[in-house]
């Protein structure tokens, strides 16, 4: 009675033990998804790994296989109704996760163990799905290395966390030893020259796993629409719309107008894209010309943002006749182009489809005609009516706010004569209605305006909240003219940025600034650094593709398809550098490898002679197990066996066997007789 209690006790110790690293595991590899996922997801997890943990190691199978059929149904119908019937990278991501917390609930043999860290690994490629930065491929290497050592952990034999192997009791886990992690770690240290190999030389594919973004997933930026506190609601956001750096010096804050769209029609409420105007005017008078890369992240449009005024197209886009670069496709992932502006230029004369700058609905906004007549009757050219608006802006009480009055059915009046409170889309509407009233052609341009420069680094980064709209006038001797009203009212929002012209209980929550001395400057000095290596990492390894490639082989002197230069030599050199480093390894651990054939020869003969007596060994069983089974079908042998077994393991898989254990061995196969 004793001796079942005993078996029953150590089976629960190697199924707990065997079982926390797996646990640890899975929550290590989870992680990043903590503030993705729904709360109840997490609840689920944690409650199906703590019970893992502390339930019975031998349940009843009936009941047992009704649960597990309920509380897979259960996850999957709160899968359905969390994230919906469509199969997106939230809905596989939880999906996963509910499987990674039920899964350990039914481990009961090896197998199971190792199919549930397959599972963790699945749970770790997921993290490329949301980030790429260089951070969270380092976290994802230790995940890694430590799902790796949970995985040799529990295929070791030496490492019987039971400690019962036919009756011994010698072989129990110490927590100190860490020859697991060595295994590990030499493992992916093995796998990291292929790894390197294989990316130069396969660059990754570009797009979309899931062909769309998520639904779940937040999207900021511009619409093809523009309407009041359309603008205000992007700037709340702190996230990076994109990354420049400049060939040379960057140029001034109040040059810094990052183009994205245009808008053309007004319908007396909102402002939208409208004409779908062709490509450019090759004649523009181009002076100060600027080059620069930028890292875009993904906005789910079709227009690219380059600084005012471009001139030459990037591979990822064509230039239209309203100077905006414009792409073929929707931007679903980040991508990198360089393009040419000019800071100084003329566009020419005003041609057949800008003359819709001058188009205004028939009816509406009385007040605002009559007053934008009124100056064109005063002025003698177009440039003084632009100036008379822009005076009106800077001397009347207007105010520049985040969270303006509400406007209704005349919203270009209300904001003139009576709110005269609004952010910058508030003014660049109004600015753009009046010299259209006023028979001056303007549109509004819709993009960025300023950027933050890393010091680490010299780029900018411009973020959602540097969203801006200003407007184009198009005057006889000029061509298109940028105005921006906005700087008649708060110039502090071109100099110093949105935190520099609001007032300081409008800011958003990022913008607040709170003062901790030297750790609020070691922090933002941080967050550059680490900005500068995501950005590095970004442009240089995820953003390697084919032109990459061909542009690395063209550097070594491989030109397909002949081989120039000293791409030759240096090929041949490596193949043998590898060459010489196979015969070395061969060299080096042939004995060992001499060794372990003449051991296993020893231990099928062994096996031999217990097929004769009918004690065949199945394929899928280890030494162990073959051991405890032969041992139970033949008492009278079980001494012999276990000793056998037990030295057969310490060769194969032990690196303090020696000579001597090798001859004990040969000895005690050689005259074993069943």
């Amino acid at each position: 009675m004793k001796s079942r209690t005993d078996k029953k006790n150590n089976s629960q110790i190697y199924t707990r033990v065997s079982l926390l690293p797996i646990l640890l595991v899975m929550a290590a590899a989870i992680t990043p998804h903590m503030f993705r996922l729904p709360s109840w997801i997490f609840l689920w997890c944690l409650t199906g790994w703590i019970y893992s943990y502390f339930s019975p190691v031998k349940k009843s199978a009936k009941v047992f296989k009704i649960f597990i059929s309920l509380a897979a149904v259960c996850g999957l119908m709160g899968v359905l109704l969390t994230f919906g019937r469509t199969l997106d990278r939230d809905a596989s991501l939880g999906l996963l996760a509910v499987m990674a917390g039920l899964k350990p609930v039914e481990v009961e043999n090896h197998r199971d163990r190792t199919v549930t860290l397959f599972l963790a690994y699945f749970l770790v490629i997921t993290c490329l799905l949301y980030d790429t930065t260089a951070l969270m491929t380092l976290y994802m290497f230790v995940s890694v290395f430590l799902t790796t050592s949970a995985l040799v952990y529990i295929n070791h034999p030496l490492k019987n966390p039971a400690g019962t192997v036919s009756g011994s009791s010698s072989r129990i886990l110490l927590i100190k030893d860490t020859e697991f992690f060595r295994m590990s770690g030499t493992i992916m240290m093995q796998a990291i020259p292929l790894m390197v190999l294989l990316f130069f030389l396969f660059p990754r594919i570009h797009g979309s796993l899931w062909g769309s973004a998520s639904k779940h997933s937040a999207k900021s930026g511009f619409s093809s629409i523009l309407s009041p506190g359309g603008v205000s609601r992007i700037v709340r956001s702190d996230e990076t719309a994109f990354r420049v750096q400049f060939t040379g010096d960057i140029p001034p804050n109040e040059q810094l107008y990052w183009r994205g769209i245009v808008f053309w029609q007004f319908n007396a409420n909102s402002w939208r894209r409208g004409i779908r105007p062709g490509l450019p005017n090759i004649s523009i008078n181009c002076e100060n010309p600027v080059e620069y890369e930028v890292v875009l992240e993904p906005h789910h449009q079709k227009w690219l943002f380059v600084l005012d005024l471009p001139v030459f197209p990037s591979s990822y886009g064509f230039i239209l006749k309203d100077h905006t670069l414009y792409s073929g496709r929707r931007i679903r992932n980040r991508i990198q182009y360089r393009i040419k502006s000019c800071l100084a230029y003329n566009t020419g004369p005003l041609e057949f489809p800008e003359q819709t700058g001058l188009d205004l609905p028939k009816l509406g906004n009385p007040e605002a005609r009559k007053l934008a007549e009124k100056w064109a009757s005063e002025s003698t050219n177009s440039w003084q009516v632009v100036l008379k608006a822009l005076e009106h802006f800077r001397y009347e009480n207007f105010y520049y706010t985040l969270t303006p009055e509400r406007l209704y059915a005349n919203p270009v009046d209300e904001f003139l004569f009576e709110t005269q409170e609004g952010f910058c889309e508030h003014y660049a509407s109004a600015f753009a209605f009046l010299m259209r009233a006023a028979g001056v052609p303007c549109r509004i341009v819709g993009g960025y305006q300023g950027g933050e420069k890393n010091p680490y680094a010299n780029y900018l980064r411009v973020r959602q909240a540097d969203a801006h709209v200003w407007n184009e006038v198009w005057i006889r001797e000029k061509g298109w003219v940028r105005v921006d009203p906005t700087a008649a009212v708060a110039p502090e929002r071109i100099e110093k940025g949105i935190q520099g012209a609001l007032a300081p209980e409008e800011l958003p929550d990022y913008l607040t600034d709170f003062d901790m001395g030297m750790l609020t400057q070691y922090l933002k000095k941080f967050g550059f650094r680490m900005d500068a290596v995501n950005t590095f990492w970004n442009s240089k390894i995820i953003a390697y593709s084919f032109h990459s490639r061909r542009a690395l082989l063209s550097r070594l002197g491989i030109d397909s398809p002949a081989l120039t230069g000293i791409a030759g030599p240096i090929l041949v050199c490596i193949g043998c550098a590898f060459f010489i480093c196979v015969l070395l390894y061969a060299w080096y651990f042939r004995k060992s490898f001499t060794k372990k054939d003449r051991v296993q020869a020893l231990y099928l003969r062994f096996c031999k002679k217990l097929a004769r007596i009918g004690i065949v060994r199945k394929p899928s069983q280890g030494p162990l197990d073959y051991a405890k089974m032969a041992g139970s079908l033949r008492k009278d042998l079980k001494n012999s066996i276990d000793l056998i077994t037990d030295i057969y393991i310490k060769l194969r898989y032990s690196s303090k066997a020696g000579k001597k254990d090798f001859l004990d061995f040969s000895r005690e196969v050689k005259k074993f007789k069943p």
